[in-house]
């Protein structure tokens, strides 16, 4: 969960990583990598996501 704010981030085995804005459900789809996603972190203010691969890959997105 986003910090301070109702933003989700969920990545799965597919390689999909997708933003949730709860209630309302599924708003954006920020990437699709070729190889299963295993962690995401949010930077402490909200302002980044890191995600990292299975197979050692990483990235940095910031939403908004």
């Amino acid at each position: 969960m986003r910090p301070n704010e109702c933003l989700l981030a969920t990545a799965g085995d597919e390689g999909m990583l997708t933003l949730w804005r709860l209630p309302e459900g599924a708003i954006s789809h920020l990437a699709l990598f070729k190889q299963p996603l295993s962690v995401l972190a949010w930077h402490p203010k909200g302002i980044a996501l890191a995600v990292g691969s299975a197979e050692g890959g990483i990235a940095l997105f910031r939403p908004d």
